[in-house]
């Protein structure tokens, strides 16, 4: 699967992904594997638990953002499908 997704300090990019079944479960394993090797992430922190999720819809397509207290006005991590 083909998504956008948008790490802390960085721009959209765009990356191919392995499908798990459904939209959700794959951005949701695109995310896990960003907090685990996307240095900026892992400077927020390192514990899963510290994070909050929102599931979004934007023109027909489920997106998800995922937010830390210690960082103001955006998200650490965005990804959707491509259009």
């Amino acid at each position: 699967m083909r998504i956008r997704a948008r790490p802390l300090g960085s721009v959209w990019v765009v990356l191919t992904v392995p499908d798990h079944g459904d939209v959700r479960s794959t951005l949701w394993a695109a995310w896990r594997h960003a907090a685990a090797t996307v240095p900026a992430i892992r400077a927020v922190s390192a514990d899963p638990a510290a994070y909050d999720d929102l599931w979004y819809s934007s023109r027909g397509r489920t997106g998800l953002a995922v937010y830390h207290d210690a960082v103001d006005d955006q998200p650490v991590y965005r990804a959707e499908p491509c259009p």
